[in-house]
């Protein structure tokens, strides 16, 4: 796919500061912190050469990393309802020290850049007790890195419509209406409280909806936003409102105007002008499901 071409399909890629994705930006804070630990030369650090300690902060960052992430799929898979941004990223942090911490012990073992008090609780108390004093030293850190990942997010990331290609707000009212919260009454399911979670600003007729790790973008007839979630979940609880035309998209059926498949190439073009990638695997599926009330094109120039 030539780079003008994915440019049209990277619509999602808004997460952080409506430039980069979340997963770019895990990589580049990742990157940029393996840089700042090479050169500052930390004292658990001090005696390797240049290279080695480049790839020993690769291998210490990167590995933390991967664990808050992993952190935060578990956590949302054994905790489906929504956090709050902050307490998901202290907790995910945590729990992301809690993964490393035993890699860690084994990595300063390998380079072999343990100093005297780790050595003693290794050799004292066990590999249980040197990897509980590694968490104490890193969780602080970690907090504090993941915290300026997801910086952006925890400002907020709502943009709305200046023009919208049609008037919504009768049908974003209809909406509200008929899927009301009645005040000092419990939620009514997964899907009133995906709904719960969404700005007014944005207000509540779904156009399109995708994960970004442990975020999901979600697009409206007015504008976009981002909030925690699954989007598989989103898909289970919107039942026959959409359809996932991708393992990471979800359409809301009313908002698809035209299905456009050519070559490698083939996406939904919403009602309000977003494209939405459609993958191979789920092409037979839309097909199935648009065919017959959108009208589908076969050259991707048309768009």
């Amino acid at each position: 796919m030539a780079l003008s071409e994915r440019g049209q399909f990277e619509f999602l890629a808004g997460t952080v500061l409506g430039i980069a994705p979340m997963r770019n930006t895990v990589l580049l804070v990742a990157f940029l912190a393996t840089v700042l630990f090479t050169s500052i030369e930390p004292e658990c650090s001090a005696g390797l050469s240049l290279l080695p300690r480049f790839l020993f902060w690769s291998l210490q960052i990167g590995t933390g990393m991967s664990a808050i992430m992993l952190a935060s799929v578990l956590l949302r898979m054994a905790y489906p309802r929504p956090l709050s941004f902050p307490v998901l990223i202290v907790v995910s942090a945590m729990f992301g020290a809690m993964l490393a911490c035993p890699l860690f012990v084994g990595l300063e073992g390998v380079f072999d850049i343990r100093d005297a008090d780790d050595m003693a609780v290794l050799q004292n108390h066990g590999f249980a007790a040197a990897s509980f004093s590694e968490f104490i030293a890193i969780v602080p850190s970690f907090i504090t890195v993941w915290a300026l990942a997801n910086f952006p997010i925890l400002m907020g990331n709502t943009q709305v419509n200046q023009q919208s290609p049609h008037d919504s707000s009768d049908e974003n009212l209809a909406v509200r209406k008929a899927s009301p919260h009645s005040e000092g009454e419990p939620e009514q399911g997964a899907r009133q409280s995906f709904l719960d979670s969404l700005p007014e600003l944005v207000g509540r007729d779904l156009v399109a909806v995708s994960s970004d790790l442990h975020y999901l973008n979600v697009h409206t007839s007015l504008g976009k936003t981002v909030v925690l979630g699954s989007v598989s979940r989103w898909a289970e609880a919107f039942g026959e409102e959409g359809m996932m035309v991708h393992r990471a998209n979800w359409v809301a059926k009313k908002h698809v105007t035209r299905v456009v498949i050519n070559g490698n190439n083939a996406y939904c073009l919403m009602s309000t002008g977003l494209k939405v990638p459609v993958s191979r695997s789920r092409r037979k599926d839309v097909k199935s499901v648009f065919g017959g009330g959108v009208k589908l094109h076969s050259d991707a120039t048309l768009a």
